[in-house]
This record gives C-alpha cells, sequence and structure tokens, in this order.
C-alpha cells in the first residue's frame, strides 16, 4: 500500500476552540452590560416613580378598553339599523316584527340594552336585560319616552349622526329608580339622508366599570362632568367620599388628556393613588365624564443602601474572567481530540490505514474515537476486498455490483436492455499428451482469455464471465446501454478479431510443437435484464434474456459440429444494418435447436471487409499482451 510520508493538516480558519469560547465572552458582556444597566435603572428610579408609571399605564390600558367597548356597541348599532326590514317596520311603526328582527341580535351579541326610538324619541321597541338578572334574561317594552330628553337621541335625530356614531352617558328610568348607562346611538335612514328614527345600543356603568377593570388590572370609577361617581369598583361605604373636587375638576379642565392629575383616595383606610383622565367618546372628539383608575399605594419604605457602581462593574468583570476561563478550560478538553481527531483523518484522507486515534475516557470524544478506529480497519479490510474483487471482475461490473450493494436492494439495479451477447468457446486445450496436465490447460486458457480482455474492452464491449474453456462479453449494455445496432456492429467485429488472435496464437504453438486450438464464436442480439442478484451478503452480477441463450446455443451448433469461426443470429444480422458491408456471408438458415420452441436463424461470417478500428488505434499484441510479452509484435491481419 503507498502512502504519503508526510501530510499537512489543513488550515483551521476558525478554531472549534474560539466557537466555544467566543458565544461565552459575548454572552458575558451581554450579561455584564445588561446588569449594568439595569441596576443603574432601578437605583435611578424612585419608588414613586415607578408607581407612577404603573398608573399612567393601567390609565392608558383603561382608555383603551373602553374605545373597544365603543367599538363593539357600534358594531351591533350598525347591524340592527341595517338589517333587512327594521326601516320598514319602523315606518309601519310595526313593534311585533322590529321585536322578531332585533331580539335575536341583541341575544346574539349580548348587549344590556338596545333601544329603537321613532322622530319623536318614543321607543318602538327596547329590548333590555335586567339589572343583576341572568345572562339571556331580557325584557322587551315599547312606547317609553324618555329617550327624548337624552342629548345623543336628540343629536342622532337633528341629523348629526346620520353619517356617523353619537355616544353619551344618559340615565334610565327603570321601575326600581334610575341608573347609568353608556349609549352609543346612529341613525335608521331611507331614501338618502332622511332620518326615521334612531338606534340606541347600551352598556350599564357598573358592567362598564367591571370590565375596563379586568382589562386595566386596576380599580375603575366614572364620574360625569361635575365629578360625582357614577359606578366604581371600589368597595366604598359612602360614595360620595369619592366625589372630585373641584380644584382637581379644574386641573384636569387646564392639562386635558396630555397630562393626568394624580390623587390619593382612602378605602376603608387603604391609601389608593388614582389617575384622572376625561372619559372620551366618537374618537375623542366627546368627553362624557371623568375616568379614574386606581391602584393600592404601597407605604413607602426604608430605602436600603444603594450599591456602589464600581462594585458593580468589578463584580460583572470578574464574572466576565470566570466564563472566559471556563470556557477556555472546556474548549481545550473538547478540541484536544478533536484535533488529533483532525489529524488522524487527515493521515487517512492521504491513503496512511495504519493510522489509530487513542481512545481515552467514555465520554462522546471516545466513542467517536472508536469509532474512527474501526471504520480505517474497515477500510483496510475493504481495499484487500476491492483488490480481490478487481481481479475477479471487470471494472464495470464490479460497479455494478457496487452499486447493488449500496442501493439494498437487488431490483433496485435491475436494467433491461436490447444488447448483443458474444460467447467465445476455445477447443483443443486439452488435445496431445503435453497438454493432459491440468496445469497447461490452465496457462493455455490464462494466455487467451489475458489477450481476450482487451480485444473486446478496445471494441466497446464488457467481459461478462470465464466460465471454464467459455467466455461471455456483452456489447451496448455496460456502462451504459447503447443503441443496437452499435452493439450488434462491435461484437461481430470482436468476433472476428478473436478468431484472427486464435490464427496467430496457433502460429506460435505449431512452432512450438503444440497442438492447434479451435475457436467458435456465436453472437446474438436480443432483450437482455442484467443487475445483482443475491443477498447483501453475497451477491452476483447476472445476465439472462433471449440474447444470452442464443449465443450460448449458437456455440453450442459449432462445439457439436467440430466447427470453427463466427456464427451471429438473425437477430444480429438484421441489427448490422448498413453494417454488413464491413463483412463477408457464408451460409445461412433455419437451425433447430433443442429446447426451443421455434428455429434459430444462423448467418455464417466468413471474412471481413474493414476493420473497425483503425491502424495504430489498438494494438493489441505489441509486447505489453499477456501472451506475447516479451515477444515480437505480430502484425495486423488484411482488411
Amino acid at each position: 500500500m503507498t502512502t504519503s510520508p508526510s501530510f499537512e493538516r489543513p488550515r483551521v480558519r476558525f478554531s472549534l476552540r474560539w466557537k466555544i469560547t467566543l458565544p461565552y465572552m459575548l454572552l458575558a458582556l451581554a450579561l455584564g452590560l445588561g446588569a449594568t444597566i439595569l441596576v443603574g435603572g432601578y437605583l435611578a428610579t424612585s419608588e414613586q416613580e415607578r408607581f407612577l408609571r404603573q398608573l399612567a399605564d393601567s390609565g392608558q390600558q383603561a382608555t383603551d378598553a373602553l374605545v373597544r367597548v365603543e367599538a363593539d356597541l357600534l358594531e351591533v348599532e350598525r347591524l340592527v339599523a341595517n338589517t333587512q326590514g327594521v326601516a320598514e317596520a319602523m315606518v309601519g311603526r310595526d313593534a311585533e316584527a322590529m321585536r322578531d328582527r332585533v331580539l335575536p341580535l341583541v341575544v346574539s351579541a349580548g348587549t344590556d340594552l338596545v333601544a329603537v326610538v321613532d322622530p319623536d324619541g318614543l321607543s318602538l321597541l327596547t329590548v333590555r336585560r335586567r339589572p343583576g338578572g341572568q345572562v339571556g334574561e331580557y325584557e322587551t317594552l315599547r312606547n317609553e319616552g324618555f329617550y327624548a330628553e337624552w342629548d345623543v337621541v336628540r343629536r342622532v335625530l337633528e341629523g348629526l349622526a346620520s353619517q356617523d356614531k353619537q355616544a353619551g352617558l344618559e340615565t334610565l328610568r327603570l321601575a326600581s329608580g334610575e341608573m347609568s348607562i353608556f349609549v352609543v346611538g346612529g341613525g335608521i335612514t331611507a331614501g338618502g339622508d332622511r332620518v326615521l328614527g334612531a338606534v340606541l345600543v347600551g352598556q350599564y356603568v357598573d358592567s362598564l366599570a367591571a370590565e375596563l377593570r379586568a382589562q386595566a388590572g386596576g380599580n375603575i370609577s366614572l364620574y360625569d362632568l361635575q365629578g360625582r361617581v357614577l359606578s366604581s369598583t371600589l368597595e366604598v361605604e359612602d360614595a360620595a367620599r369619592l366625589t372630585i373636587d373641584p380644584e382637581m375638576l379644574a386641573r384636569l379642565a387646564e392639562v386635558g388628556g396630555e397630562q393626568s392629575p394624580v390623587r390619593v383616595v382612602e378605602v376603608s383606610g387603604t391609601p389608593y393613588g388614582e389617575v384622572l383622565t376625561p372619559l372620551v367618546a366618537e374618537n375623542g372628539q366627546r368627553t362624557l365624564g371623568i375616568l379614574g383608575v386606581s391602584l393600592l399605594q404601597a407605604a413607602v419604605q426604608a430605602s436600603t443602601p444603594a450599591p456602589d457602581a464600581t462594585a458593580v462593574v468589578a463584580l460583572s468583570a470578574l464574572a466576565l474572567l470566570l466564563v472566559v476561563v471556563i470556557g477556555l478550560l472546556i474548549s481545550n478538553s473538547i478540541t484536544r481530540p478533536l484535533v488529533r481527531m483532525a489529524d488522524a483523518s487527515t493521515a487517512v484522507a492521504t491513503g496512511n490505514l495504519d493510522t489509530r486515534v487513542p481512545v481515552t475516557g467514555s465520554d462522546e470524544i471516545a466513542v467517536l474515537a472508536g469509532t474512527f478506529n474501526r471504520m480505517v480497519e474497515g477500510l483496510r479490510e475493504g481495499l484487500i476486498y476491492h483488490d480481490l474483487l478487481g481481479r475477479a471482475v471487470t471494472p464495470e461490473v464490479r460497479e455494478e455490483l457496487r452499486r447493488s450493494l449500496a442501493e439494498g436492494a437487488r431490483a433496485a439495479s435491475v436494467q433491461t436492455a436490447r444488447a448483443t451477447v458474444l460467447v467465445a468457446g476455445l477447443r483443443g486445450v486439452r488435445a496431445g499428451r503435453v497438454e493432459r496436465d491440468p496445469t497447461r490447460w490452465m496457462e493455455t486458457l490464462s494466455e487467451f482469455f489475458a489477450a481476450l480482455v482487451p480485444l473486446i474492452a478496445h471494441h466497446g464491449g464488457v467481459v461478462y464471465r470465464f466460465d471454464g474453456d467459455l467466455a461471455v462479453a456483452l456489447f451496448g449494455l455496460l456502462p451504459r446501454p447503447a443503441p443496437a445496432p452499435v452493439g450488434a456492429m462491435q461484437a461481430t467485429h470482436a468476433a472476428y478479431e478473436l478468431t484472427d488472435l486464435v490464427r496467430r496464437l496457433n502460429e506460435r504453438r505449431l512452432e512450438a510443437g503444440r497442438p492447434r486450438l479451435k475457436l467458435g464464436v456465436g453472437v446474438a442480439t436480443g432483450e437482455v435484464v442484467a443487475g445483482g442478484l443475491g443477498t447483501r451478503d453475497r451477491v452476483q452480477y447476472t445476465v439472462i434474456g433471449e440474447a444470452i441463450d442464443a449465443a450460448q446455443q449458437i456455440e453450442r451448433v459449432l462445439r457439436d459440429i467440430d466447427g470453427e469461426g463466427v456464427l451471429i443470429s438473425g437477430e444480429t444480422y438484421k441489427a448490422l444494418g448498413g453494417a454488413r458491408s464491413h463483412f463477408g456471408f457464408g451460409r445461412h438458415g433455419q437451425a433447430q435447436i433443442r429446447g426451443r420452441e421455434t428455429p434459430l436463424e444462423i448467418h455464417e461470417v466468413t471474412g471481413r471487409l474493414r476493420r473497425l478500428l483503425e491502424a495504430g488505434g489498438a494494438d493489441f499484441f505489441d509486447e505489453t499482451t499477456a501472451p506475447f510479452k516479451g515477444g515480437q509484435a505480430v502484425g495486423k491481419s488484411p482488411s
């Protein structure tokens, strides 16, 4: 085995050591900087500032939640106003038809109130959830006149809202008393902008406050424009204690919604910080009241001594140093065996299959090293088997066997083609007293086959197998299929070249006093199936089909009559086409072969008028050819 005495390991552009260590360094740096920034920000922010920031955030969430509630109510209003038959029921003042169309929509939406009023503000239909009732428990009423007093209804009926919504905080007059409600209204129109009535959709302020609290994460209080509380999630004994004083109302009016004032309210002796902001609707165009968001105000504890900034930086630097050192130690423990593995792999790549990697420990690296050693041992064995197989079969057949094993299934590598098969039988090997020695038989066959292999290859064929004194060659199949006329022409030329080979070989034998050899060659063209046959443990390249059977039968005909020369099948004769002008043909006819149902058409090739290989293209009998090694080259046959 040839190996390189020295090798150069490929240059590593980015070491694995740095691939492991650098992320640790960047992580430590990011953690150190992040910790410094967070600690600095924490020290710079007071307890009160953080509380106010949280309070303002809850206030913004409550405002956003109110916008979503308004949008949901507007969606229900537009659904009712645009439902088919609502406008007709309004014109005809048909309360039952209106109820049939509106009630399912209200129940599906789960809205607290839907009222349809005429141009006079009198309700044609009111669908209202009973305060404190079960979900889905609604009552339907009509002819309620207090809607005419609502500012929302007035603006809608005056045509101010024919193309847009109107919203407001209004008061419901119920049998149990009055109740505030957040209302969105819109007109019912027909014939352009003519307002036929109004649709009012509302949510009780108690329900509204509870919904805003769930989304804002703080207690919600709703106030009218005079600062009186309408609803609150704070559990106070006297709601009047939550009333906003005139001074706070004035401050709120001065700053508007840009900087919300904050006040402290006590509930059962517990202080709450409350941020006040305008309660707006209609995309911020109309102020309906005041929205208060409150959070429990924690008692200000005595502040602990602030850590020194220098100590924080020093601690971060120490953490960075420790991470780097630990990363280097870990990376070295991993990269050292990997470097040895890389060196060994480079040595194997240069052909040194005696390389081994020391196996230490029981981790994944040790497993990898052991696997590498077994792989190299397998390569050594594979090289030995490769050499043995290369001596037993031709490279083309060896490649087909390799492909069959690699694909893991016999059927995967099977190919079907129309090919030409050449079967050459050498007779007279055991004739005479001198040739009775089996060793001499093998020498004679080896000399013949050694000259046959390059001859077949130079004509584009592949030697399939040797079987005693028979040689079988394939044309137009390996290494890749070729057209049938090409394979037939190559095989016929090769067959005639074999007869020329035996003729010259006999001249040498007669000079040495050895008996004459006889060669019979059968050539047939037809369908064949080729591929690896066997199992993964043992596989053999096999060719079966009409052509190989016919070629063997033709050679057997020559053997039975002790004849010599070249016989081709009728299929080969047809496949030759224009190439028939290369040859001279003699007798032809039908041969009845035992085992065949139909006679086999056979043509005799008596001569060759043109060589396939040009002069100088392939000299099969030079001093490099095994049977004539050391001898003088024999001249080419006459054309």
